[in-house]
């Protein structure tokens, strides 16, 4: 079965400064509940953390349960954000997701497991009607426009 992973022989191909990203699996899954803030980094990727459910909760690293409180962290390059969030209507706190994407270990920011690049998103249930932008900080001036 296949979980939603595009085959590719560069799992990094549009992924802002790779050498720090370790792969501990090229495609895995995640579930768990959006917690806290949504945001756009610096590099543009669309990112999110996760409380994984019970049976996900071995993808924490130590960086993970300690600096990013016992979450998982997701990032969506520019280049999928369209394919990965335009169906969904984007994602927000409280949302139930299933998350597939590359399993890795980011070495510069704590040693914090992530969902980097995240390829798909759905949707498992919402707890509020708000979307894509809405629950995003830090959006750009041009997607402002767009949503305003």
């Amino acid at each position: 079965m296949d979980p939603g992973c595009p085959p590719t022989h560069n799992v990094f191909e549009n992924t802002y400064s790779p050498a720090r990203l370790r792969i501990v699996k090229t495609c895995a899954v995640a579930v768990g509940e959006v917690t806290g803030e949504i945001s756009i980094s610096g590099d543009g990727d669309f990112t999110l953390n996760i409380k994984p459910h019970p049976e996900n909760a071995s993808m924490l690293s130590i960086g993970s349960i300690i600096l990013r409180h016992r979450t998982l962290h997701i990032e969506v390059v520019p280049a999928d954000q369209e394919k990965v969030l335009g169906p969904i209507g984007g994602v927000c706190p409280g949302d139930v997701v299933k998350i597939t994407g590359v399993f890795v270990i980011d070495t510069d920011h704590g040693m914090h497991s992530e969902l980097h690049p995240a390829y798909k998103i759905e949707i498992l249930s919402r707890r509020q009607n708000a979307t894509w932008p809405q629950c995003i900080i830090n959006i750009p001036p041009e997607l402002k426009r767009e949503a305003g």
